[in-house]
């Protein structure tokens, strides 16, 4: 499947709610796939589904006391580009700091960067973020474990990028989906036939909404569900 198809098919799942799809995700027996986290969100309206973009951070133990202003232009501009070049339009990142919340890992300007030069589609970091207002008023959704004020340079380490990682409890993939919303966040495994997929999302969405929609006009709950067996 080529990337216009897949990013079409993410769209459709967008449209939908993460609870409809962990539930399709149980029939088919893929029941491990939500992060077992709680994650905060920036915005409490953002709902993104897209292809992972997976990023690796662990503490820096080795240039703790390192300060920004050591490091040159030009290294800075190395590291921003390891993390950004290889990303595709349409991703999300998903970021692990692997258990450390000495800084935090994302913020403002990561968000602006990620936002308006790689098209991304929005950030799943398993770890600290900061300048919350900030990436808000940027309007890139995030999904985070905490805040903090402090800067990652000396304090995280960056390990690479499209490698496995362990993100909210759960194993993720370059290129799985990610699905999240103010309910939780979702991997949708790549070998699922996403095509599939969204086409039994998009029905049983639409099976609740008029389900949802006949017994606020009165009709019986039970005779709904007898009618669409969705509950």
């Amino acid at each position: 499947m080529d990337r216009e198809q897949l990013i079409k098919y993410c769209k459709v799942i967008e449209q939908s709610y993460t609870t409809i799809v962990s539930d399709i995700l149980d029939e088919m027996g893929f029941r491990e796939q939500v992060m077992t986290k709680w994650f905060h969100q920036v915005s409490l309206k953002d709902k993104i589904a897209g292809p992972a973009y997976t990023l690796e951070f662990k503490q820096d133990n080795e240039c703790y006391n390192l300060n920004k202003q050591e490091l040159s232009i030009e290294e800075i501009i190395r590291r921003i580009k390891e993390i950004f070049e290889p990303m595709e339009k349409g991703d999300i990142i998903v970021g692990t700091t692997n258990g450390s919340f000495a800084a935090g890992v994302w913020g403002e300007i990561m968000s602006t960067i990620a936002k308006y030069h790689y098209n991304a589609r929005g950030a799943i970091l398993d770890g600290a973020i900061r300048d919350v207002q900030r990436i808000e008023k940027v309007d890139f959704p995030v999904w985070f474990i905490t805040t903090i004020p402090t800067e990652s340079v000396g304090r995280i380490e960056y390990l690479g990028v499209k490698k496995k990682i362990w993100c909210g409890g759960r194993l993720v993939k370059r290129s799985d989906i990610v699905f999240a919303d103010r309910d939780g966040v979702i991997i949708i495994p790549k070998e699922i036939d996403i095509k599939a997929l969204a086409k039994k999302v998009k029905t049983i969405t639409e099976l609740e909404e008029k389900t949802k929609k006949e017994i606020q006009q009165g009709s019986s709950p039970f005779e709904v569900y007898r009618k669409y067996q969705v509950i």
